[in-house]
């Protein structure tokens, strides 16, 4: 995924373990997991968020800090699913270079009507390119079925694909892949598709937003209909016409290690009114689960700052006045509200503009 500036290492953390294992090095993070059932798009029909973090090393494999909230959007009346990502570098995390992102599967299409046999699937791509999707080898790319992903807002992303027994052994292969430099294939075969974007630095603190489209269709038209609906959306419903990043992080820093907290507390942030950033502290007194989260007016939830475990000491946090999409919310009172084990507290901040 990166190249680390001082030593030219490369580092690669994955969601399907290591050279070393095959142990996730991804892990989703204590109480993460959220169903929104209600939500202010009316062709969502709920948004499922999950954060993981690759914070623990094992076998040798060093974490590079990354944590990663996954907001999954599942649409009413469409075939496809939209997944928004948001990658924060940890603000005690060493500085990287050369950082390329990646969204892989192993999609396996089904012979036409109901056969299963990957090994005879072929690739297609569109839009430019920029969109692959597998299909039965065995018939044309415009038949049933179709099932495929492209990144959105990116004007040029690359897209690779290769055949099982293919598959990147260590770090260097993978950081080669995630560049556009897979074996070449031609024919049939099970294959993997990989779509990546990069390269580009992120320093501690730093968080990088990607989404990615899957769509599922019966012919090719319709799949190509279904990426316009999801880029349409994501470009003026959401707003995220464009890769973002932002200097904004989702890991609070520790302010003391000398000197622990005697009890639990949530601080009032500063500055109060602020604009664009604020910082909110919090004390604990021992090591918990701690949730810290933005509210409006109407106690609708509009940001997860904080959420997972914490050793005891006084902690910051920046709330730079974004919701969980990475959206500007509009000035107003909101309120934050912090729960660490049985301890709960609330405060109200002004945001302006």
């Amino acid at each position: 995924m990166a190249r680390l500036p001082l030593s030219g290492e490369i580092r690669v953390t994955s969601g399907d373990g290591n050279e070393m294992t095959h142990r996730p090095e991804w892990t989703r993070q204590r109480n993460s997991f959220t169903i929104q059932e209600q939500t202010s798009f009316p062709a969502v029909n709920k948004i499922t968020s999950t954060s993981f973090g690759d914070g623990t090393a094992f076998d040798k494999h060093t974490p590079l800090g990354f944590r990663v909230v996954q907001n999954v959007y599942e649409f009413k009346n469409s075939r496809f699913g939209l997944l928004h990502y948001e990658i924060s570098l940890a603000e005690n995390a060493e500085p990287l270079e050369g950082v390329y992102v990646g969204f892989w599967a192993d999609i396996d299409a089904p012979d036409y009507p109901d056969r299963s046999s990957p090994a005879n699937d072929k690739v297609g791509k569109v839009f430019n390119d920029k969109a692959a999707f597998i299909f039965d080898g065995e018939t044309e790319a415009t038949e049933i079925p179709l099932l495929g992903a492209m990144i959105l807002g990116i004007e040029a992303p690359m897209v690779s694909y290769w055949k099982a027994g293919d598959d990147p052994n260590d770090d260097e292969q993978r950081y080669a892949y995630l560049q556009g430099n897979t074996p070449g294939t031609t024919g049939t075969g099970d294959y993997r598709i990989l779509l990546s974007y990069g390269p580009f630095p992120l320093v501690a603190g730093e968080t990088i937003q990607l989404s990615v489209v899957i769509v599922q269709a019966p012919e090719l038209a319709d799949f190509e209909d279904n990426l316009s609906d999801a880029a349409e959306f994501h470009g003026e419903e959401l707003g995220f016409a464009a890769l973002k990043k932002r200097a904004a992080s989702l890991f609070p820093t520790r302010t003391s290690d000398n000197v622990l907290p005697r009890d639990f507390a949530l601080h009032a942030n500063f500055p109060n009114p602020f604009n664009p950033n604020t910082q909110i502290q919090f004390d604990l007194k021992e090591a918990v689960d701690v949730n810290l989260a933005i509210y409006n007016g109407n106690g609708q939830l509009v940001r997860t700052l904080v959420n997972g475990f914490f050793a005891a000491g006084a902690y910051t946090t920046t709330w730079e006045g974004l919701d969980n999409h990475g959206r500007q919310l509009p000035s107003g009172v909101y309120f934050y509200k912090m729960s660490a084990g049985v301890f709960q507290a609330q405060r109200k901040l002004l945001l302006l503009k």
